[in-house]
């Protein structure tokens, strides 16, 4: 099968699509044959991340996607089957034609009702946007909530989770595309910093008669300043990425923190377990009854562009200059040698000849 691995080319390490074997499952597992892949700003974390190390070669990037069961292994009990359209956050392998995914890790898509490529911009933004917001935020009822970039697929979810339990969300942005988007999803007000100089923390306090109570910021350190003048005493700060950087220039942070009792935490949904990842999904199609909301459109993070598989270079570019408006997905079409590859497999794993070749 095809997919995107890190190789070492003429002493330079690149990333680079590839014949790799199709992997086969074991127990607990489903094999799932790729269809659309969401592109996520990690997957550029991850792709550096290779680059830098140099020892993960063969390894494969991307955590998203949307795709049918092509196998499944043994001892597996949440009733999926061969043939069954599937969308999953998984910890990488995305990039490929063919991935082997833990059964507790799946969600069954609603297809039929809805095209592929927006179902994969689905598991990893309301994953992560429940995990910050209500596991990591402990965001309840009453509070008043800030979204910062919340023009991506992680922010739009904020948006639709936070308002579908009546709380108010202020979000930023930076284009006047992207502010009417976030008021389309429900936004009670959105400021496009472009035309504010990047403040908003005095604009929030005069409109609604105080700071709020939680931010969930993504952006990191070019927003520190406008966050701590924009909070209310007792408030947090939830960072679940550092798009601007990480590095902190003001010497009296600290003290600021203090002063205010500001309470700064981070989020991470990569970190967590599949046992917990499993139970968020639980509650997303229990509590927030996800799959008929995406049915129905009550959710949806719109496509900016889909791209072929090929193209990975080209969707990291569109991301890497924040110029998309929604979700980038990568279309993958298995090619007629996969098929032919995973039948073979299939029918020596049978026999008992197959060798599984992962480690």
């Amino acid at each position: 099968m095809r997919a995107v691995v890190l190789e070492k080319i003429d002493g330079d390490y690149q990333l680079v699509l590839k014949d790799i074997a199709i992997p086969l499952p074991l127990k607990g597992e489903v094999l799932v044959r790729i269809q659309c892949v969401g592109v996520n700003r990690q997957d550029l974390v991850d792709s550096l991340s290779l680059l830098i190390k140099k020892y993960d070669v063969g390894s494969v990037i991307g955590q998203e996607i949307c795709g049918t069961i092509s196998d499944v292994g043994e001892d597996c009990s949440h009733g999926f089957q061969l043939g069954d359209q599937v969308i999953a956050h998984i910890p990488c392998g995305a990039y490929a034609e063919f991935v082997v995914v833990d059964e507790r890790l799946l969600l069954k898509a609603p297809f039929g009702t809805l095209p592929m490529a927006p179902l994969a911009a689905v598991p990893f933004a309301y994953m992560a946007a429940y995990h910050a917001a209500f596991q990591i935020g402990r965001i309840q009822y009453g509070d008043l909530v800030l979204v910062h970039a919340a023009g991506g697929s992680v922010g739009l979810a904020l948006i639709h989770l936070l308002r579908d339990r009546g709380i108010a969300v202020i979000a930023t942005v930076r284009s006047e595309e992207k502010k009417l988007l976030c008021q389309q999803c429900g936004a009670n007000f959105v400021f496009n910093l472009t035309e504010t100089n990047g403040k908003y923390a005095k604009a929030i306090i005069e409109k609604f008669q105080q700071g709020v109570n939680i931010i969930l910021d993504p952006v990191g350190s070019t927003y520190l300043a406008e966050n701590i003048l924009s909070l209310e005493r007792g408030g947090k700060i939830i960072y679940f990425g550092t798009m601007s950087g990480g590095d902190i220039r003001d010497t009296l942070f600290l003290q600021k923190l203090i002063e205010s009792e500001i309470t700064v935490s981070s989020a991470n949904l990569r970190l967590q377990s599949i046992q917990y990842q499993s139970k968020v999904i639980d509650i997303l199609i229990k509590e927030f009854e996800i799959i008929s909301k995406l049915r129905n459109k009550v959710y949806h993070i719109p496509v900016y562009q889909t791209l072929s598989l090929e193209d990975f270079v080209l969707a990291h570019d569109i991301i890497r200059r924040n110029e998309n408006i929604g979700k980038v997905v990568l279309m993958v079409t298995s090619t007629s040698n996969a098929v032919d590859e995973l039948q073979k497999e299939l029918i020596c794993l049978q026999k008992k000849e197959y060798k599984h070749y992962r480690k």
